[in-house]
């Protein structure tokens, strides 16, 4: 393991813990399962610490700038943010611009794009 993964690693892990403090949600193992996106660890990062900050729309803003259509990294990346989007509570996700049906929509937006369902 590089020094690069094991920064990216500690910050993905970092922003889980501050997320689940603030939303005082207990350890999920499968949760902070380290997930590698092919070269899209840094994005994922990103989307990580966005998440962790509320910030929800700057990270879905963030994801779209990464999607392209037909590759399947891009696929696991989209559904696993808005996986970590759905784990925030409805009262979390209104305050901060969505909804949980906004949440199941993006998913299958993006996956439409991805497959080229859509442009």
């Amino acid at each position: 393991m590089d020094g690069q993964d094991w920064f990216m690693r500690s910050i993905e892990s970092f922003t889980e813990n501050v997320a689940r403090k603030i939303f005082d949600k207990p350890e999920n193992k499968q949760q902070i399962e380290v997930k590698q996106f092919a070269g899209d660890d840094l994005i994922w990062s990103r989307l990580c610490a966005l998440l962790a900050k509320l910030d929800f729309c700057a990270a879905e803003n963030l994801l779209w700038e990464h999607l392209r259509p037909g590759d399947p990294d891009c696929l696991m990346l989209a559904e696993e943010f808005y996986k970590q989007l759905g784990n925030f509570g409805n009262d979390a996700l209104e305050a901060n611009g969505f909804s949980r049906e906004e949440v199941q929509e993006g998913l299958e937006r993006a996956r439409g794009y991805i497959k080229g369902q859509m442009t």
